[in-house]
């Protein structure tokens, strides 16, 4: 049995979501065609989408309406876009893809999908996609930069839209720091450069590693306090101080010197020395060295060397 709770998206029993197919028929990728209510819809893959698994995780916030205007940067292949045109089939999705190779698969995907409008653009520069769109109900990003944040606040501040989705992938962003820390880095990024506030924080886990989805409102939010410096908590102590090891180097000159029981240090001037025996050698001439040589000049006796 299935449970519609959103335009076009219904529930299955076993916790899977699936689309209303706008091209009854057709696959965009290995996923499932079902039949209900004499209708086709098609399954959602959470593994191969951050929308999908965002809805699979209790997502609360999903404006999408059969009239929406979508902006999804980062299309890809299409994947995730395709069921946003299955959702949005009276209104517009403007797919942008910086990648020729991708686009090549966006475009094939979109031929029978009369709602969207695939762009191979920059995301850096929304002037270049501008005049397709004019009001924006949902941003949604799904690029894989270090610099996330900065595009997604540009975007923000060109359309205004209602509502704005980041889908963060933390490893892109920073490969060694903590995930969790990397999304609040985010979340404080956007709300600086924007007048958004970040509503809702979810962990795309386990269906993605390593990402989440951030979902921000227009209104100023208060300024997230930094990790490091967020206080304690009630029940917990101050740490002790722990106490400060001295390098070895400091503590050279204080060794103690002088002989103790059995092997000891002893200073350099208490150790016996002993002189280096010095022996006279005789010096020789030029001359006499080579008469010394095989084959060598002088009056000696040559000897036989073979």
């Amino acid at each position: 049995m299935a449970r519609e709770f959103a335009p076009n998206v219904v529930a299955l029993d076993d916790q899977r979501i699936a689309t209303r197919n706008l091209a009854p028929g057709q696959r965009v990728y290995d996923e499932d065609l079902l039949t209900i209510d004499g209708q086709e819809f098609r399954t959602w893959n959470p593994m191969k989408s951050k929308l999908g698994s965002y809805l699979v995780k209790g997502g609360r916030h999903f404006p999408l309406m059969q009239d929406s205007r979508v902006l999804y940067l980062g299309a890809a292949n299409g994947t995730t876009p395709s069921h946003v045109s299955d959702i949005v089939r009276d209104g517009v999705l403007v797919a942008v893809e910086f990648s020729p190779r991708s686009f090549r698969d966006l475009l094939r995907m979109s031929e029978p999908r009369q709602n969207v409008v695939p762009v191979l653009a920059d995301a850096w520069r929304p002037e270049l996609y501008e005049r397709y769109l004019g009001k924006v109900d949902l941003l949604f990003q799904d690029i894989a930069q270090r610099q996330q944040a900065q595009i997604f606040a540009k975007n923000l501040n060109q359309f205004k839209p209602a509502m704005g989705i980041l889908a963060v992938k933390a490893r892109s962003v920073n490969v060694a720091a903590n995930p969790r820390e990397v999304y609040e880095q985010v979340a404080r990024d956007v709300e600086t450069l924007t007048e958004y506030s970040v509503v809702e924080q979810v962990d795309l886990g386990p269906f993605e590693k390593d990402h989440a989805a951030l979902v921000v409102k227009p209104g100023k939010a208060q300024r997230r306090a930094e990790t490091r410096d967020a206080p304690q908590a009630r029940d917990e102590q101050p740490r002790e101080e722990r106490p400060r090891f001295e390098r070895r180097d400091d503590r050279r000159d204080e060794r103690p010197r002088g002989g103790g029981g059995g092997g000891g240090f002893r200073p350099r001037e208490d150790r016996p020395r002993f002189d280096k025996p010095k022996f006279d050698k005789p010096r020789r001439s030029g001359s006499e060295w080579k008469n010394q040589r095989p084959g060598g000049g002088g009056g000696g006796k040559k000897r036989d060397w073979r």
